[in-house]
């Protein structure tokens, strides 16, 4: 039985489903929409370059900046190092100047408390910038940490040792500012043992002058 709908149109069966869009079709609906398709993840390919670019970017900028402040703290850094190390002799000679007060009348005593009370507090402004004190004495001489103004040969003591310390080191963290100035002890040397060290000597100034040709 063939019902009639209400606009007039014949022939559907009551219950019969929409006809389905056939592959040929779908195929061609695809083709036409291809070109979209392909600009879209053409885009979506652009638009993440330009988000890693940026990304990498921002990072370039970091690490310009954490660069340039690291530059700017050591020049700051030095400068207060330069300008602290002038300062290093004439509180050497302070020290050893309130050092002889203990002989001296009650009065100077008296006096040469307010100075050590300033020196204390010229030490603390080193200690606040990183200087540390270090003394070497009864110690082995090392090349790195003393600077040797006067030898003096002797049997007593070993090679090397450090007899007197004339003025302290000073280091910030691990890196040596100004050496410690000391003397050590040298055993007296043989004829043979001055001439072996002569020629040691001049093979290592000779090795010396042909490093700086090279």
């Amino acid at each position: 039985m063939v019902e009639h709908s209400e606009s007039g149109e014949e022939g559907r069966t009551i219950g019969e489903e929409e006809p389905l869009v056939t592959e040929p079709v779908v195929t061609e609906i695809e083709e036409e929409l291809q070109p979209e398709i392909d600009e879209a993840e053409v885009n979506r390919k652009e638009a993440e370059e330009f988000k890693q670019k940026y990304y990498l970017l921002l990072a370039e900028m970091e690490n310009a900046r954490k660069r340039m402040q690291k530059e700017k703290d050591g020049v700051v850094q030095y400068a207060v190092e330069s300008a602290l190390l002038e300062f290093l002799g004439p509180l050497d000679h302070f020290e050893t100047a309130l050092g002889f007060a203990e002989g001296m009348s009650s009065e100077v005593k008296n006096w040469a408390k307010g100075f050590e009370m300033i020196l204390l507090q010229l030490k603390e402004v080193l200690a606040s910038n990183g200087f540390v004190a270090f003394d070497v004495e009864n110690g082995k001489f090392n090349p790195h940490e003393h600077e040797v103004v006067e030898i003096v040969e002797t049997v007593e003591e070993e090679d090397g040792t450090v007899l007197k310390q004339f003025a302290k080191g000073y280091r910030v963290g691990k890196r040596v500012l100004r050496p410690a100035k000391i003397k050590i002890a040298r055993r007296p040397t043989t004829e043979g043992e001055e001439a072996v060290e002569e020629e040691s000597f001049q093979e290592k100034s000779k090795n010396q002058e042909e490093d700086k040709e090279n």
